[in-house]
């Protein structure tokens, strides 16, 4: 069983009855805090990046220093191995950080899932007007296209294209 379908049946499974009717209000309330995630993971990983570049800068120009000083290399050199040092546990915890946003994301994104064909949309006449459940149809159209991969042995199921992020990550740890 792949994360999405655990988390899937998880969900399910702690789930109100079917006949249960949910608020469209209440849909989108918290549609609207699943972007919030999204554009702080966004956020967060242009924040990131700008730190990762200012590591660079630092490190270029004490090498450059230490180089034009030749008295003072070796004190170059450990300053360079310290910011190295930094870096790379910086490129770690930022590893976590969009691992557990794409876990969120998931999660949220499940529970819309599951929220969708329980909507009563029309308060007037309930039940004249469902869901056309997009988030589920979406998911299989996905899955039929070999859009989904599960990322690692953290069970996390993500498009392909949306773990450039680790990639983007990983770059910067290499300089």
């Amino acid at each position: 069983m792949t994360g999405q379908q655990e988390l899937e049946h998880k969900y399910k499974m702690n789930s109100p009855p079917n006949t249960t009717r949910l608020s469209f209000d209440e849909f989108k309330l918290y549609y609207d805090s699943t972007e919030k995630v999204t554009d702080r993971r966004l956020e967060t990983n242009r924040w990131n990046y700008s730190i990762c570049v200012a590591i660079l800068i630092a490190i270029a120009t004490i090498t450059n220093w230490s180089l034009s000083t030749p008295g003072l290399v070796w004190v170059g050199l450990s300053a360079v191995a310290v910011l190295c040092l930094m870096a790379m546990l910086f490129c770690l915890l930022w590893i976590g950080q969009v691992r557990d946003f794409k876990k969120l994301n998931n999660a949220k994104f499940a529970i819309l899932n599951e929220m969708a064909p329980r909507i009563d949309f029309y308060k007037e006449k309930p039940g004249t007007v469902v869901s056309y459940c997009p988030f589920e149809k979406e998911w299989d159209k996905l899955s039929a296209l070999n859009a989904l991969e599960e990322v690692g042995s953290s069970n996390i199921v993500a498009l392909k294209s949306s773990n450039i992020e680790y990639f983007m990550v990983l770059w910067e740890f290499a300089w």
